[in-house]
């Protein structure tokens, strides 16, 4: 089971940087922190696994959207991206505003979910994730010794292993 500092840790190996025992406010350990909850939310939405996969009972607002579709619902606060509703793929809605505009009366939402606690994250995910975090971190920390670029790439690839897996 993964920690914060663990796969910080994985991304700064990528890095070739020198490793954390803590988060003990250095330099390197102030930018894993302050990239941590943006990056992770990135690679859950981008992602979706299973683990983060949730589902909620929406209640309809009172007022209609001013036009377009005949009802609105406030998204969960946890709510990184929906995923479905009513596990129906037909149904059309759109997301503006924090709200889920859609047609149906009803709305039952599949979607991913912010998690905080990181000891739920998979490995495979916990791979994709640091490689993200390298990318955040190449240019303050390795001065362009290395490439960005290159940390997305193997992101994309670590991501695309994660979703393949997970969806098995």
């Amino acid at each position: 089971m993964a920690t914060q500092l663990d796969i910080c840790n994985l991304a700064l190996i990528r890095l070739g940087e020198k490793l954390l025992t803590g988060f003990d406010g250095s330099k390197t350990a102030d930018l894993c922190l302050a990239v941590w909850d943006m990056t992770m939310d990135k690679a859950l939405r981008d992602i979706a696994p299973n683990f983060a996969r949730t589902r909620a009972a929406l209640t309809p607002e009172v007022t209609a959207p001013a036009w377009g579709y005949a009802y609105q619902y406030l998204l969960p606060n946890d709510c990184l991206r929906p995923l479905g509703i009513n596990d129906d793929p037909e149904i059309i809605f759109r997301v503006e505003g924090g709200m889920l505009l859609t047609d149906s009366g009803s709305v039952n939402l599949k979607y991913v979910k912010r998690i905080i606690k990181v000891s739920r994250f998979d490995s495979l995910f916990c791979d994709a994730l640091a490689w993200l975090l390298a990318q955040e971190m190449a240019n303050p920390l390795t001065a362009g010794r290395v490439p960005p670029g290159e940390c997305l790439k193997a992101y994309h690839l670590a991501a695309a292993t994660a979703k393949t897996i997970d969806s098995q």
